[in-house]
């Protein structure tokens, strides 16, 4: 073709045109260790949050499902996922573990510890039945929980997720490197009075 730019080169057979060289696609590593990262969401942080570190997520979907359908505390959940977002930001993901952020800031906002939950909140967890060939574990509510007998501390929060995003940078959670501490943009940030 004669007046084409020097960088396209034409194939007549499927009649396209392509343009200067193709970009190496970028290794997942890469593409996760760079930019801003996708926000972690309530459910997720809700998941991250349990005492079944040692499950597999397929052993311990059903019960959490379960958990998180009647859990009444997800404007906290909301405001712990919204200060791990911003802490995370653009760094990868090991400069903000998120176990060291919930040991952090999940006594911090009221969180029921994970080896209380269970207790607290009416759950029975049995092994699976033999028959189940998923072998999925069984959960059953014993009692719905009458949240004014839980201590205040576990049904109210008047923490935002900038304060928690404070609190681990004075905690040393995470390294900033420089005096700024991450905050989430003045439009996104709420300070809630949470109760159920």
């Amino acid at each position: 073709v004669p007046n084409m730019a020097p960088s396209m080169k034409a194939q007549t057979s499927s009649k396209t045109a392509k343009i200067g060289k193709r970009l190496p696609k970028q290794s997942k590593r890469d593409s996760t260790t760079s930019g801003p990262k996708r926000p972690l969401n309530s459910w997720m942080a809700f998941r991250s949050n349990t005492l079944f570190a040692r499950q597999t997520q397929k052993a311990i979907s059903k019960v959490l499902t379960a958990w998180w359908r009647e859990d009444p505390f997800e404007a906290k959940w909301t405001i712990l996922a919204k200060a791990y977002s911003i802490l995370r930001g653009s760094r990868k993901k090991e400069d903000v573990p998120l176990d060291e952020f919930f040991h952090l800031c999940a006594p911090r906002i009221g969180i029921i510890p994970p080896d209380q939950y269970q207790q607290l909140m009416g759950w029975q967890i049995s092994p699976p039945d033999d028959a189940d060939q998923t072998k999925t574990l069984q959960v059953v509510r014993l009692f719905t929980p009458d949240l004014d007998a839980l201590p205040n501390k576990f049904t109210t929060t008047n923490l935002s997720a900038d304060d928690l995003v404070e609190y681990c940078v004075q905690a040393g959670c995470i390294n900033i490197g420089n005096n700024d501490t991450p905050r989430s943009d003045a439009q996104d940030s709420l300070t809630m009075a949470v109760q159920p």
